[in-house]
């Protein structure tokens, strides 16, 4: 709340971008925040977004203003994907918050597909498992279910190491049993930052049974999300890496060249960044069943932890220095 970006995007950047969206024939539109859903002209913006894309996936906390409870009523939904992040501490620590979500997810589950979204360090099965006691087992099987690592912060000491990762995979997996024995929900989905190497080989056939595609961090090699544009019309690909990496939109903007670009930026902070063990691994590559290393983002706070990477203020790498990712566009 102390950035000096934008609180949200204007009605007119908002026509703005649309328009360029689809002039680059993007189909799809992800509305996330913040939270969405208390932007000023949201059910503008929703009933705007249906006219000109086939499909809107709304990510939210779940607590809708009744103007957006009314405008979802009156809409035909089945286009409109809606995840619900059950993690917040609403959710979790206030009933009178965690009913009202609950209320909505029961509304709109039989409408259209509804996931819900924790995030976890998967160090325990209990705080996942605790997450998931408050939805009834009716409500579980109406839903799918989405579990991934909660985004690091830039800089901070949370990142997961492979010591780490068997531990991890165990949890995962049990999570997933615990639902299959409650519900099970309509199908799994997994979050970025699951490397194949967190999981045994019975752990991976369990995953590849329940039909969970791991992506082991950013989607840099497929496309099904190609970057974020914030309020002030600034995008970024990696939210915690986002104050060295932003961007610009603009008239003239190509979006294939800036997803590109932001590929190969990546790709320079792997190839700096990466873990010599992650060289001799089978699944090292990139490519459809392979695996690019753990997330950037936690490697990037792990080097700095140990000093590896100069601790400045990100704020005067964007104000004082070209950022690599304006060269890239410029090459």
């Amino acid at each position: 709340m102390e950035s000096p970006l934008k609180k949200y995007m204007t009605w007119e950047d908002y026509l703005f971008i649309t328009d360029v969206l689809k002039k680059n024939e993007i189909f799809t539109l992800n509305l996330l925040g913040g939270e969405p859903t208390i932007h000023p002209f949201f059910p503008k913006i929703i009933k705007h977004a249906l006219k000109n894309f086939f499909s809107i996936m709304i990510y939210t906390n779940g607590i809708f203003p009744p103007k957006v409870t009314e405008t979802l009523r009156s809409l035909n939904t089945s286009r409109i994907k809606i995840t619900f992040n059950i993690s917040t501490p609403g959710f979790i620590s206030n009933p009178k918050i965690r009913d009202a979500v609950l209320a909505n997810i029961e509304e709109f589950a039989p409408k259209t597909e509804v996931t819900l979204a924790i995030t976890d360090v998967f160090q325990s099965q209990t705080f996942a498992q605790s997450i998931f006691s408050h939805v009834n087992d009716s409500l579980l099987k109406k839903v799918y279910a989405r579990l991934g690592f909660a985004s690091p912060i830039a800089g901070e000491a949370n990142y997961v190491t492979l010591d780490d990762f068997p531990n991890v995979g165990e949890n995962f997996c049990a999570i997933i049993t615990d639902l299959d024995r409650r519900g099970p929900p309509k199908g799994y989905k997994a979050n970025t930052s699951l490397t194949p190497c967190m999981f045994n080989e019975k752990e991976r056939q369990f995953l590849e049974n329940h039909e969970v595609r791991l992506h082991s961090d950013c989607h840099l090699e497929i496309n099904d999300r190609w970057f974020t544009i914030t309020s002030d019309l600034s995008t970024f690909k990696c939210y915690p890496l986002s104050m060295r990496e932003r961007g610009k939109i603009t008239k003239s903007n190509d979006l294939p060249a800036i997803r590109d670009a932001y590929t190969v930026l990546q790709e320079k902070y792997r190839s700096e960044w990466v873990l010599p063990k992650c060289k001799t691994c089978p699944f090292y590559g990139i490519g459809k069943g392979k695996c690019s290393g753990p997330c950037l983002a936690f490697r990037y706070n792990a080097l700095k932890q140990m000093k590896k990477i100069p601790i400045a203020n990100e704020g005067d790498f964007v104000k004082d220095n070209p950022s690599l990712f304006l060269q890239l566009q410029n090459q």
